[in-house]
């Protein structure tokens, strides 16, 4: 089922510093009138499921704006326009938020929500990552490291500690690709 979308019109709404808002006007092939739809242009995301030696997951707590709450999350977050990589991103979020770092695999991609936002959130993870430093988070960023034992982590989602959608889709991608690894 394909369906051609023409772009009768299309501009910047609102910008900010990482991010926009776009405007567009549509016209779906073989159906009357043209549609108004917005769209938010921003850079892909990262998240990074490390777990050190102990099998601890190095996740953080931080207040989100939007939900206007401390969550329970995964280091990541936006990659760089001068990064050449998403696997450098991951590693510098990682490093950042929490000091720790290691190697990292990729465990894939989803698009947040295609309805509205253009990016994706790319996961990764690593194992028996090290803390080599103190964590350096933005000057927007209060954030606190949890190590968390694996075996706790869908107990923390059954209560909604963890609620973040991307975290349980990333956590998910990680629960296959473990399975996949031991055939």
């Amino acid at each position: 089922m394909a369906h051609e979308w023409e772009v009768r019109d299309r501009r910047v709404a609102f910008a900010a510093r990482r991010w926009s808002v776009e405007r567009s006007v549509r016209k779906r092939t073989g159906v009357a009138g043209d549609h108004e739809f917005f769209t938010i242009r921003m850079p892909d995301f990262v998240h990074v499921i490390a777990l050190t030696e102990a099998e601890e997951l190095v996740m953080v707590r931080q207040f989100r704006h939007g939900a206007e709450r401390v969550t329970l999350e995964m280091p990541g977050g936006l990659v760089g326009a001068d990064e050449p990589d998403v696997v450098s991103a991951a590693r510098r979020e990682l490093l950042e938020e929490t000091g720790y770092d290691g190697s990292l695999d990729p465990l894939g991609e989803v698009w947040p929500n295609p309805a509205l936002l253009t990016n994706r959130c790319h996961f990764f993870v690593g194992r028996g990552v090290r803390r080599v430093s103190a964590p350096r988070p933005e000057a927007t960023e209060d954030v606190e490291v949890v190590l968390v034992p694996r075996g706790e982590i869908r107990g923390l989602i059954r209560r909604g500690d963890i609620g973040n959608a991307l975290m349980i889709a990333g956590l998910m991608r990680w629960e296959l690709w473990e399975g996949e690894r031991r055939g």
